[in-house]
C-alpha cells in the first residue's frame, strides 16, 4: 500500500510540474510580440536655451515681414502690454525626450518655456506636449543617424500656458505663466476627422508650418540625441494672445 501512494504521490507532483511549465510557457508566448519588431527603439533627448546672451539675443518684433527664413525674433502683434517687451533679449528653452518603442509606436513629450534671462526676470509662457503614434525610419547620413517619420499624433495633448502680465502699465517685469492651461488641444480623436489641421493657429505660423503633427526628425544613436527644429517665431504671440492683464 505504501508504494502504490508513493507511486500515486510520485505520478501527482509530476502532473503539477507539467502543468506549471505549460502554464509559464503560455503566459511567456503570450507576451512576446506577434508582428515586425524595430531594430531602432530607445529615448532619445534634446536640451538647450536660446538666446539670453549678448552674443544671441533673442528679440521680440511687431514687424511680421522681418521673419524671413532664418531670421532669430519672436513675433508678437497682440499690442500692449505684450509689444511693450521688445526692448528685453528673451530665452527660449527647449526640452525634448522622444522614446521609440519595438513595435514602431512612439511617444513625444517636448516643452517650450519663454523666459526673462535677467537675474530679476522669471518665466513668461509656456507649451508643454505628449503626443502618440507610430513611425518609420531609414538610415541617415551617418552611420549612427536615423531619418525618422513621426505619423500625425493618434493621442496626446498639447496645453499652452499663457502670459499673464498683471499691471499693464509695467512690461514684463513680473510677468508669468497661467497656472492653468489657457489653450489646450486634444489628439485622442483627432484620427476620426478628415484632414485635420495640426497647424500652427497663431497669426504668424513656424518655419517648419507646425507645432504637431506628421514630421520627420533625425536621431543619433551614439548619443541618444534627437535633432528636431522647435523655435517658433510665433510662440511668443499664440501665448500672448491667450494671455491676459
Amino acid at each position: 500500500m505504501k508504494k502504490l501512494y508513493k507511486a500515486l504521490l510520485f505520478t501527482a507532483l509530476v502532473a503539477a510540474l507539467a502543468l506549471s511549465v505549460a502554464l509559464i510557457g503560455g503566459c511567456k508566448e503570450d507576451t512576446e510580440p506577434t508582428g515586425p519588431v524595430s531594430s531602432l527603439r530607445g529615448t532619445f533627448t534634446y536640451n538647450a536655451t536660446l538666446g539670453g546672451t549678448s552674443e544671441q539675443p533673442l528679440k521680440l518684433t511687431t514687424d511680421p515681414a522681418a521673419l524671413t527664413d532664418g531670421s532669430f525674433s519672436l513675433y508678437c502683434g497682440q499690442g500692449a502690454p505684450f509689444t511693450n517687451a521688445s526692448g528685453i533679449n528673451f530665452a527660449y528653452q527647449i526640452n525634448q525626450n522622444l522614446v521609440l518603442a519595438r513595435d514602431f509606436t512612439y511617444v513625444y513629450t517636448y516643452s517650450i518655456v519663454i523666459k526673462n534671462p535677467a537675474a530679476w526676470g522669471g518665466t513668461y509662457g509656456k507649451m508643454e506636449t505628449t503626443v502618440s503614434g507610430t513611425f518609420e525610419f531609414t538610415a541617415g547620413g551617418d552611420k549612427d543617424e536615423y531619418d525618422v517619420r513621426l505619423s500625425a499624433p493618434t493621442g496626446g495633448t498639447q496645453e499652452f500656458f499663457g502670459i499673464i502680465a498683471g499691471d499693464p502699465n509695467n512690461a514684463y517685469n513680473g510677468w508669468s505663466p497661467s497656472t492653468e492651461p489657457t489653450y489646450a488641444q486634444n489628439f485622442d480623436y483627432a484620427g476620426l476627422f478628415d484632414g485635420y489641421d495640426y497647424t500652427f493657429i497663431g497669426n504668424v505660423k513656424a518655419e517648419s508650418g507646425e507645432l504637431t503633427g506628421e514630421r520627420t526628425l533625425t536621431v543619433d544613436k551614439e548619443d541618444n540625441s534627437v535633432s528636431d527644429d522647435m523655435f517658433y517665431a510665433g510662440l511668443f504671440d499664440f501665448l500672448a494672445l491667450y494671455g491676459k492683464y
